[in-house]
C-alpha cells in the first residue's frame, strides 16, 4: 500500500510539472504570437498611413506644379482653391486622413477647428529662405541670427563664421570662428566637417548653436532653393538679413499685405517683374533715392527673383478619430514635380 501511494503521489507530482510546463509554454507560445500579430498590425499600419501620407505629398505637387508660370504668394498659391484648407487639412482617404501643414515659424498660423493647436495648411517655396550652403557672407548670417534669434552682435558674429568655418576645406579659423582644434576640445570631441551641410540638423554641431537658438533659426534656413530670394514671399527678417533696409522691407511688406496690412488675405499683392518692382512700391509709398538705388543694386545683383522653384511639403497621415499612430513624409520639391530630399518618420506613441 505504501508503495502504491507512492507511486499514484509521484504521478500526480509528474502530472504537475507537466501541466506547468505545458502552461508556460503556451504563455509564452501566446506571448510570441501577440507580439508577432503587433508587429504585422504595425507593419499593416505603416503601409496603410504611408500610402495615405504620399497621396498628401501628390496632392501638393499637383498644385506646385498648377502654378507654373503664376506667382506664389506669402501664405500659398495665387489662386483662391489652392490656398483653401479644404484640399490639405483633414482629406479623408478611407479609414485614414492626411494634412499638409505647413512647419514655418515665419508664417501666421490658423486655428485648426478640431484643436487647441495653431497650423498653417498648404505648402512653403523654399526661395523665402537663406540657402545655408551658398551663402558666403558672415554679415547675411551675422544679421540672420541677430534678426531671428535676438544675439548681440559678437555672439552673432561667432555662429556666422563658425559655420563658415565648418563649411571651408582649411583648418585656419575666422576670428571667432572655430576648427579642428576647437571641437576636439569638447566632450566628446569631434572634427568638423569641412564640407557643405547635408542637414539642417548639422548646425547644432557648429560652435555656438544650441538647441533654442536652433529652433528660432530653422524657419529661415534650407538647403534646397536656388539661393536666390523671392521677394513676394520672403519674410522680414530674412529681407533685412540680405542687406534690405529696415524702412524698405516696411514697405516692400505692406505693399504685399495690401490695404488691410495682412499677408494671406484676399487683397494681397505680388510682384509679377523685377523691372516693375521699384514702380510698384512707389505707386503706393514714397521710395527715397537711397531705397530706389538698394533695389535695383539687389535686382542687378540676381539675387532677387518673383517666383519660387522648390517646394516643401510636410505631409501627416492618421487614422479617423485616432491620435496614434502618424505616419509623416518630409519632402522638398522642384516647380515641375521632381523630388529632391524626402525623409519619413512613423510615430507609434
Amino acid at each position: 500500500m505504501i508503495f502504491f501511494h507512492n507511486g499514484k503521489g509521484s504521478i500526480l507530482i509528474l502530472t504537475l510539472w507537466v501541466l506547468t510546463l505545458l502552461s508556460v509554454f503556451v504563455v509564452s507560445v501566446g506571448y510570441s504570437t501577440r507580439q508577432r500579430l503587433r508587429k504585422l498590425q504595425h507593419l499593416e499600419n505603416r503601409e496603410t498611413l504611408r500610402t495615405v501620407a504620399d497621396a498628401g505629398v501628390r496632392q501638393a505637387i499637383y498644385f506646385v506644379n498648377a502654378t507654373q508660370g503664376r506667382p506664389f504668394t506669402p501664405h500659398g498659391f495665387s489662386d483662391r482653391p489652392s490656398r483653401g484648407v479644404a484640399n490639405f487639412q483633414d482629406v479623408l482617404i478611407g479609414d485614414a486622413m492626411f494634412s499638409v501643414i505647413v512647419l514655418d515659424g515665419s508664417l501666421a498660423p490658423e486655428k485648426s477647428r478640431d484643436s487647441a493647436h495653431s497650423f498653417r495648411y498648404g505648402v512653403v517655396d523654399e526661395e523665402r529662405k537663406i540657402h545655408l550652403n551658398q551663402t558666403n557672407s558672415p554679415q547675411i548670417l551675422k544679421r540672420l541670427f541677430q534678426l531671428a534669434a535676438g544675439l548681440n552682435e559678437v555672439d552673432a558674429h561667432t555662429i556666422a563664421v563658425s559655420i563658415l568655418d565648418w563649411r571651408d576645406e582649411d583648418d585656419f579659423p575666422y576670428d571667432r570662428g572655430a576648427e579642428s582644434f576647437y571641437y576636439k576640445s569638447r566632450k566628446p570631441p569631434y572634427i568638423p566637417k569641412n564640407a557643405d551641410f547635408n542637414s539642417l540638423e548639422e548646425l547644432l554641431l557648429v560652435r555656438g548653436v544650441s538647441p533654442e537658438i536652433y529652433r528660432k533659426v530653422l524657419p529661415y534656413l534650407t538647403l534646397d532653393s536656388s539661393g536666390k530670394i523671392n521677394i513676394n514671399t520672403a519674410s522680414r527678417v530674412v529681407l533685412e538679413a540680405v542687406g534690405f533696409s529696415e524702412s524698405l522691407t516696411s514697405k516692400i511688406w505692406r505693399y504685399r499685405a495690401g490695404k488691410d496690412t495682412r499677408e494671406g488675405t484676399r487683397d494681397d499683392k505680388f510682384f509679377k517683374d523685377l523691372s516693375t518692382v521699384a514702380d510698384n512700391i512707389s505707386g503706393i509709398y514714397y521710395l527715397t533715392d537711397d531705397e530706389r538705388g538698394s533695389l535695383e543694386s539687389f535686382i542687378g545683383s540676381g539675387m532677387i527673383i518673383v517666383r519660387s522653384e522648390n517646394f516643401s511639403i510636410h505631409s501627416i497621415a492618421r487614422f479617423k478619430n485616432r491620435a496614434n499612430p502618424t505616419l509623416t513624409i518630409h519632402c522638398v520639391v522642384t516647380l515641375d514635380g521632381r523630388i529632391k530630399r524626402w525623409q519619413e518618420y512613423f510615430n507609434v506613441a
